[in-house]
């Protein structure tokens, strides 16, 4: 609430994870500008958020230090959850 409220300034977290759909149909962590995500198909993507919004570019094979980087931020995120059932 204080960030909110605008009592706090800043991120509140360092990074953001989240899991939808049936069975983990899109993977993601953002941490800073960038998003790394996993579809239900298995494609995986790097995007820069700040300058390309509609996630239309993949930084996959331009960037791969930051795409693993963040693919192992999700995947030590991702190991101690319980598995998704719908």
């Amino acid at each position: 609430m204080p960030y909110i409220d605008d009592d706090r300034q800043g991120a509140p977290h360092d990074n953001l994870y989240w899991r939808f759909g049936n069975k983990g149909q899109w993977n993601a962590v953002r941490a800073g500008q960038y998003k790394y995500m996993k579809d239900n198909r298995g494609d995986e993507y790097l995007f820069d958020l700040v300058n390309d919004v509609a996630e239309q570019k993949n930084l996959k094979d331009q960037m791969p230090d930051r795409f693993t980087d963040l693919r192992n931020r999700y995947q030590q995120w991702n190991g101690p959850m319980p598995a998704v059932r719908f």
